[in-house]
């Protein structure tokens, strides 16, 4: 925009003086690209540029109380979306804390676990974070989500000081001296995260912890469900291995819904659907329709 030669020596002086672009603008009613053309090199007081920073900072100010709304979590009691959150948390998750930043997050390759997560935290915490990314997987596509929330992470180690089963923990007390269902949920979470089935029909969930394969084992004996526990001489890691009579009382109560299979001749598949083949198979081939499959 071409203005007079009056015009443009007064957006001069005004900017002498240390006033805005902003200021100008709304003052000799021109629009601001104007004013910045006609000012942008004119020399400012130390003075005046102290009184501009000010400006600056009192606008952000501004903005920040207008449209910047504090996260507020809400501390839902133990229930069991939060028993199944809490699950994924120990076994396929994370809480952690490095300086000031508190994280919450969870990593695995099926995409519909990760968004059954971002549910749950949603739904515990009221938190809201609806991009998940990709990490290199060996056989698979691996995806992860963080939340960062200095409150959901105060809260989450008000059930369990640590969520790292290679520290040797077991089942929170809280979890193991809860409802029936609130024990389901958080089972759901290990054989989802931890969980396998193979071709030979071996269902099987590890653990770097000991312990918590040994208090895993006593819930599902409390459901009815026959299981073993042993040490894979290989890795070192706890083993939970499901009897092939308990099948079908498996599927029943604890199952898998949206886990994937990661490896051998299944890989990609639901893990859900290799379970059904055998519990099919374990209880002497009665239709899926009498099985409620």
């Amino acid at each position: 925009m071409t203005i007079s030669g009056i015009l443009a020596n007064r957006i001069v002086r005004l900017r002498k003086r240390g006033l805005s672009f902003r200021e100008i603008s709304r003052q000799l009613h021109v629009c601001k690209s104007t004013v910045h053309k006609y000012s942008k090199n004119v020399p400012i007081s130390g003075l005046q540029q102290e009184r501009l920073k000010k400006l600056v900072k009192h606008s952000q100010l501004k903005f920040v109380k207008r449209f910047a709304k504090p996260t507020q979590i809400k501390k839902s009691a133990l229930n069991e979306s939060k028993a199944r959150l809490m699950g994924h948390l120990f076994f396929d998750g994370r809480v952690s804390k490095i300086g000031a930043r508190c994280m919450l997050g969870y990593y695995n390759s099926s995409l519909l676990l990760i968004w059954n997560f971002i549910a749950l935290m949603n739904k515990v915490y009221g938190l809201k974070n609806y991009t998940p990314y990709q990490r290199p997987g060996v056989n698979v596509t691996n995806y992860a989500i963080e939340f960062t929330s200095q409150l959901a992470y105060e809260d989450a180690i008000s059930f369990s000081a640590t969520y790292s089963t290679s520290k040797g923990i077991g089942v929170p007390l809280v979890i193991e001296n809860s409802s029936k269902a609130v024990k389901i949920a958080f089972l759901k979470a290990f054989w989802n995260d931890e969980g396998s089935i193979s071709d030979y029909g071996n269902l099987t969930g590890g653990s770097k912890s000991a312990q918590m394969i040994a208090d895993l084992a006593q819930m599902h004996r409390s459901l009815g469900i026959n299981c073993s526990t042993y040490i894979d001489k290989i890795t070192g890691v706890s083993i939970l291995r499901i009897k092939k009579e308990s099948f079908y009382t498996f599927y029943q109560k604890i199952g898998f819904d949206y886990g994937t299979v990661t490896k051998g001749h299944n890989i990609g598949k639901l893990k859900k659907e290799i379970l059904e083949k055998y519990v099919r198979m374990s209880v002497g081939g009665f239709e899926p329709s009498t099985l409620g499959l």
